[in-house]
């Protein structure tokens, strides 16, 4: 048995909480020592009723003005246990979460890891009966998991106090992406070891399930570009947006040039849909209508990327007007 502390962040949970909270408290296979923590970042639905009604087998915290990053640190400070698990609001772990958890760190330690240094988890599966938006999205996630794993989700995130305590928490300068930076600098400056075990499964009910909600998460996303704007050679999804935003404006100057304008359309969409088309094969196993989707969801990617660029240079003139 040992001890694990599961940290939630929430706002508006309402649809999903209980969902959440339910799957931690009925594990099975396993006797876990563990302890529920919620910090809610001021919800103003139904969420804080919910809490409410499961009494002492949570402990909840509200922090209306918490970055995300900072919701999670929170948790961690009021935590007492060995471990620290982080799962999000919206995601349902498995009724063996525990005991895979438990059975993949005494493997690792038999085989002579230092368990304190690993941190482990697994991209969060989709619901049943998923839409197109969500299996697609899902797909290329785990063939991208396949070959490189450099960090794992904070939706399913597990590692050992000792290891967060040393990498001082998430960075709450992070808007999104803090846990890329967690594991970074696990692993850069203190040999980390970042193990994917899809056998710790947890399924996510929040993935987009359409192209409007698709794109308007990616944009969202997009926000924690802002740290790579002075560096953009070491952003993928920053030099697509950038690419595309540029290409728009050459296209824009060629109409206002030529009136060939049905050529220069095609070529236009050419060029448009060229790096997404190749990404999505790269992406994309199976079947040749998957590539055509993954397509169109890695255009939508592209451009939900380019206007966050927007939206960040609109926040940092507001943020200078105050």
């Amino acid at each position: 048995m040992f001890g694990i502390s599961i940290v939630i962040p929430c706002k508006n949970e309402e649809k999903y909480i209980s969902r959440c909270i339910d799957s931690l408290l009925r594990q099975e296979g396993t006797i876990l020592d563990k302890e529920v923590i919620v910090v809610d970042n001021g919800s103003t639905d139904n969420t804080l009723r919910i809490l409410e009604n499961y009494g002492s087998e949570i402990s909840y915290y509200v922090h209306p003005d918490l970055p995300i990053a900072g919701l999670r640190n929170f948790g961690v400070e009021k935590s007492t246990k060995e471990w620290i698990a982080f799962v999000d609001a919206d995601v349902e772990v498995d009724r063996y979460w525990a005991k895979m958890l438990s059975q993949f760190l005494e493997d690792q330690v038999k085989k002579g890891v230092d368990a304190k240094k690993i941190i482990t988890g697994s991209t969060c599966m989709v619901p049943d009966n998923p839409t197109w938006v969500e299996q697609i999205w899902y797909e290329q996630l785990m063939v991208r998991d396949a070959s490189v794993t450099k960090y794992i989700n904070s939706g399913n995130m597990i590692l050992h106090r000792d290891l967060f305590n040393r990498l001082g928490g998430f960075d709450i300068s992070y808007k999104t992406g803090e846990e890329e930076k967690l594991c970074e600098n696990a692993r850069v400056h203190h040999n980390a070891i970042i193990i994917k075990n899809h056998d710790i499964k947890a399924v996510h009910h929040g993935y987009p399930k359409s192209i409007a909600a698709f794109f308007q998460r990616m944009r969202w996303h997009g926000k924690g570009m802002s740290r790579y704007l002075l560096t953009p050679w070491k952003s993928k999804p920053l030099l697509l947006a950038l690419y595309y935003l540029l290409l728009t404006a050459v296209f824009i100057g060629l109409i206002l040039s030529f009136q060939h304008y049905l050529y220069l359309l095609l070529f236009f969409l050419l060029f448009q849909l060229g790096p997404a088309f190749l990404y999505a094969a790269s992406r994309c196993r199976k079947r040749i209508n998957q590539v055509f989707l993954l397509t169109i969801l890695y255009f939508c990617f592209g451009w939900a990327r380019a206007l966050s660029i927007f939206d960040m240079m609109l926040q940092r003139e507001v943020f200078q007007r105050k």
